[in-house]
């Protein structure tokens, strides 16, 4: 597919090798060693560069990577990197809701109270935790934390019982208050309450913040997730999540961190965002 690629794209504006190879080491230094002998073993399909250097070709070119995704091999690699923790199992799609709640339908979440409660009840994060010990109700943290720039609660169900969640917000305002190890203004995405007990609910939760992370014009976006759950953090740190350790020694948090560019190198990642948009 990637070979093909880039053939069409040469032969459509009637490039030579020679010319191409040209045109793309002016472009970047990142294919400064590219030459025609290369540039033919891909476009036969001989060969082809690691993923990031796919997608770094595929950008200059103007390709939407993601249509080179959705062509690659059905094979199925987020089962074999997340199974492999005996954390996400494989579950029907049957009855599967999703439902996503931010500012612009803030009334729905009167809807879903039991199901803010079992995040509270089951989650540990000290971020809610904190946010919550002033006596609020539940529902009105939850509020809150909604009312912020960008934040939203993704909710996943089967027969309506939570298989999946996912809290994310968009504010520097919470990084100074509780003293999160990022730095000041770093373009972050941070998801304060993740979990997910199933791949579908895996992939409409993470996979969605994922997909909305590549999609970002700027460069250095990254994701963060708070992990407390040993299970979560090794199939996070097997999907290419770097993270920092913070807190007293009575609270101990990883924070975990992605970047655009790392998402971009991980095969797996083909197969869990092509999941979300095929939703």
């Amino acid at each position: 597919m990637f070979g093909k690629l880039v053939r069409s794209f040469r032969i459509k504006n009637g490039l030579s090798q020679t010319v191409f190879v040209d045109m793309v080491q002016r472009s970047s230094a990142k294919f400064d060693s590219l030459d025609v002998v290369t540039l033919s073993r891909w476009e036969r399909g001989v060969t082809k560069p690691h993923l990031t250097r796919q997608n770094n070709l595929l950008e200059l070119l103007g390709v939407d990577i993601f249509d080179v995704w959705e062509g690659e091999s059905k094979a199925n690699p987020i089962s074999r990197k997340v199974n492999a923790n005996s954390y996400i199992d494989e579950s029907s799609e049957n009855n599967i809701k999703v439902v996503v709640i931010n500012a612009t339908n803030l009334s729905q979440l009167n809807k879903y109270l039991q199901l803010v409660d079992v995040i509270f009840d089951s989650d540990k994060n000290f971020i809610l935790s904190k946010l919550n010990e002033v006596g609020a109700r539940r529902i009105s943290t939850m509020e809150k934390i909604l009312e912020l720039h960008s934040s939203e609660m993704v909710l996943v169900t089967v027969h309506g019982q939570l298989v999946g969640h996912l809290i994310s917000v968009d504010s520097n305002e919470l990084s100074s208050r509780f003293k999160i190890p990022l730095e000041k203004d770093e373009p972050v995405r941070l998801i304060l309450s993740f979990n997910a007990t199933t791949q579908f609910s895996f992939v409409a939760t993470l996979g969605r913040e994922v997909y909305k992370l590549v999609q970002s014009l700027n460069p250095e976006k990254k994701l963060s997730v708070f992990v407390k759950d040993k299970a979560m953090f090794d199939i996070l740190y097997n999907l290419g999540f770097s993270y920092k350790t913070f807190g007293g020694a009575n609270n101990r948090q990883k924070l975990m961190m992605l970047t655009k560019d790392k998402v971009k190198s991980e095969r797996v990642w083909m197969q869990i965002v092509r999941g979300y948009k095929g939703e």
